[in-house]
């Protein structure tokens, strides 16, 4: 068995896990991950989707664009997590702009009158 199969197999096991990974589709804190994955799984909490995340990092589906904020922290699927998600729910997840400055941009997203703003 190839590790993008087990991975598929992997998200495809858990509810709370095809939850998150079905709502990742754009660089998102916890809170906004938890927040969203709640149509797929009423249940989820965001202790549940820290704990994903962090076995989703250790697989290499999930990146942390900014590891050293305490609040804002950004994920997003890496490739491989890209084609797992594909391969688990038909999903096809574009790949981010490469000229993004991911500090400025976790700054804005967590901050409610920010995102407001713009």
């Amino acid at each position: 068995m190839s590790h993008t199969r087990d991975d598929t197999a992997w998200l495809q096991r858990g509810r709370q896990r095809a939850a998150v990974a079905r709502v990742l589709r754009k660089p998102m804190t916890g809170t906004e991950i938890c927040s969203a994955a709640r149509v797929f799984n009423s249940h989820i909490q965001l202790r549940d989707v820290w704990h994903l995340l962090r076995q989703m990092k250790r697989r290499g589906l999930v990146q942390c664009y900014n590891p050293r904020l305490v609040t804002g922290r950004l994920y997003l699927l890496t490739p491989k997590g890209r084609v797992a998600v594909k391969e688990a729910f038909s999903i096809s997840i574009p790949q981010p702009p490469a000229n993004i400055d991911w500090r400025k941009y976790s700054r804005v997203v967590r901050a409610k009158v920010r995102r407001l703003t713009l």
